[in-house]
């Protein structure tokens, strides 16, 4: 007889990820002038909250927001570009409340605060100007190219720089075969991430933990050259008993058993198998503690 032990199974893989991104944007001045500032390196962050350029002398605030600003915000102003700003100043600590979708003086002074934070001066304005901001796509980006450097000419709508574009999905570079089927999760460094049926992360919590990853900053600053590594596995782990391979039994159609202490056939279903070693799931939840080293040939399974 042999004392079959249960365990917990997860059927973790080591895969290779690929980072799927959106086109690289490109960011544009909002002013015309010359260029008298500007923190721009390939591969180096742009981040929202900061002042990265300076134009005739005047700083302008980048600032990451769900939608582009497209006009100046004024007191009264409502929509969802001014809702995406106050979740940015949120975000930025700067703005405690709700969004409320209006420009009202909780958003001014907000924004206010910020600019002086950051610039060292005053907005002498009730408003928020288009010419004072430049839009990030995300809270951090990275440089892929500065389109223009200090001294340079510049006016509305002329690029600056392009950056990185955000990232889209993240994917498995070459899918595990025969994975024992169930939910399952990608473990990148201490983050634990849900993924869709086809390993991959989509959703932007997800993307935003990935991202907030030590081994994502690390691939990014190494720009690329690092690669990827996580783990794949089941998220509830399956309960499996080991048994030697001699201990199964097949039957003509390819159904799995093993044979009881007291010769009674239970159904399993083999989810692992290594030399000298078998992990079976009990087909039918029935706990066996011991099952027959190598069941006789008047067993069968059915």
């Amino acid at each position: 007889m042999f004392h079959a032990v249960s365990e917990q199974f997860a059927d973790e893989r080591d895969v290779e990820l690929v980072v799927v991104r959106a086109p690289s944007p490109t960011l544009s001045a909002t002013a015309e002038g010359v260029i008298t500032d500007f923190d721009c390196f390939p591969r180096y962050g742009l981040r929202s909250g900061t002042s990265p350029l300076a134009i005739d002398g005047e700083p302008k605030l980048a600032l990451a927001t769900e939608v582009p600003p497209w006009r100046n915000f004024v007191s009264g102003t409502r929509g969802n570009d001014v809702a995406a700003l106050q979740r940015e100043l949120k975000r930025l600590g700067y703005f405690p409340a709700s969004p409320t979708s209006r420009y009202d003086l909780a958003t001014k002074n907000a924004v206010a605060k910020l600019f002086e934070r950051v610039t060292g001066r005053r907005l002498t304005a009730n408003s928020l100007m288009m010419t004072s901001i430049i839009w990030l796509p995300t809270a951090d980006t990275v440089v892929e190219k500065c389109e223009a450097s200090v001294g340079a000419r510049v006016s509305a709508g002329t690029p600056i720089a392009s950056i990185r574009g955000a990232i889209h999905t993240v994917e498995m570079k070459a899918p595990p075969a025969d994975i024992v089927p169930g939910k399952r999760e990608l473990i990148v460094g201490d983050q634990v991430l849900v993924v869709n049926q086809s390993g991959a992360i989509t959703d932007n919590a997800g993307l935003a933990r990935f991202a907030s990853s030590d081994q994502f900053r690390i691939f990014e600053e190494s720009n690329g050259q690092s690669g990827l590594r996580a783990k794949y596995r089941l998220t509830e782990p399956k309960v499996v008993y080991s048994v030697p391979p001699s201990a199964i039994l097949f039957s003509a159609t390819g159904n799995a058993c093993v044979v009881t202490a007291d010769g009674q056939s239970a159904r399993v279903s083999v989810v692992s198998s290594t030399l000298g070693r078998s992990l079976v799931e009990a087909a039918t939840g029935i706990v066996w503690p011991e099952v027959q080293l190598e069941p006789s040939p008047e067993s069968t399974c059915i």
